[in-house]
């Protein structure tokens, strides 16, 4: 930042104040505790520092190393307290904080655990253009990142809702459908059609706005609806049959197991500039 060649302000007017001008004033609006605890690494005064500090307060301590890059000189009690606070469970509580954290002090495996929870789990307000976990990154999270993690979550959505549309196709479409019922009963597809109308609604699905829905949400209603459990209805040629097979339901839940499964983190090498640093 204040390199002889750089072109921030604060450069400039330190460079102005060793040709004989006014000393150069730099404020700085640094979380004063986080800059405090850095510059007691940077000065040895470690005996002075805590066992472990808040999450939200590493955080602010990876901001400042980022702006005035000490990510090297800071690296060793950043692991300390990382280690210390990093829990790898689900769900990944201040998924936003370590997607930051972990970028800034190069934790690759702490930032895809964290990513690939925002990917699952991030849902989009409904009057807001913006993901609802976009708005909780901190303002240091590179632009790359949370473009990146939003392209992956519309990707999975995205493929969750072609395997819903074919199915709303099969079920719904066309003036003369097939039977689906196995001993094609009427009443049997009826009531089938019913209950796939029912657990559409609790997605928010039919009045089209599917794109406000977390993939983990959108797997859970799936996951936790049951089939139903018919007896052979009127009308069936075969009255002591039993028709759980005709249900839709075993179908779409293997396909979102199977899109579950697939849903990644993302790595330091998805991003050019860590492709380079790699090298």
């Amino acid at each position: 930042m204040f390199g002889p060649d750089s072109q921030f302000k604060e450069a400039i007017d330190v460079r102005r104040a060793e040709r004989g001008n006014d000393p150069a004033v730099i404020p700085l609006y640094d979380e004063p505790e986080a800059l405090e605890l850095i510059l007691k690494t940077l000065h040895h005064h470690n005996d002075e520092l805590p066992d472990t500090i808040p999450l939200e307060q590493l955080a602010e301590i990876a901001v400042i190393c980022d702006k005035y890059e000490l990510h090297h000189a800071f690296r060793f009690v950043a692991k300390m307290w990382s280690d210390y606070l990093w829990q790898p469970v689900q769900p990944l509580d201040g998924s936003e904080e370590w997607v930051l954290i972990s970028w800034v002090f190069g934790y690759e495996d702490k930032f895809t655990a964290a990513s690939k929870y925002l990917i699952m789990y991030g849902v989009r307000k409904d009057d807001s253009s913006k993901d609802d976990w976009r708005t909780m990154l901190s303002d240091a999270t590179p632009e790359a990142v949370t473009n990146k993690i939003a392209e992956q979550r519309e990707l999975h959505l995205n493929e969750a809702q072609k395997h819903i549309e074919k199915l709303k196709a099969d079920r719904f479409g066309g003036h003369v459908r097939p039977l689906f019922c196995q001993f094609s009963s009427e009443e049997c597809d009826a009531l089938q059609l019913g209950h796939l109308v029912k657990t559409l609604s609790k997605l928010d699905i039919i009045r089209e706005e599917f794109c406000y829905q977390g993939i983990h949400s959108i797997y859970s209603i799936f996951a936790l609806t049951n089939q139903l459990s018919l007896s052979s209805p009127r009308g069936c040629d075969y009255p002591m049959a039993s028709h759980r097979g005709c249900s839709w339901l075993p179908d779409l839940k293997d396909c979102m197991t199977e899109l579950m499964s697939n849903v990644r983190g993302l790595k330091f090498a998805d991003f050019s500039s860590r492709r380079k640093s790699m090298h």
